[in-house]
């Protein structure tokens, strides 16, 4: 395998960590929870912790 066959490899390699890297960042939030269950999941959290 020469350098350039190399270089090429190492580039792809890093344009792909750097596609899930941008992907990631430009990805839609996931939907926040309503009031209601976070209170209830907060709640349960408590519960047990404390116990």
């Amino acid at each position: 395998m020469d350098k350039k066959h190399l270089i090429i490899g190492v580039g792809f390699i890093g344009a792909a960590f750097a596609s899930l890297y941008v992907g990631q960042r430009l990805a839609p939030q996931p939907p926040a929870r309503p009031a209601a269950v976070r209170q209830e999941v907060a709640e349960q959290a408590a519960a047990t912790t404390a116990a």
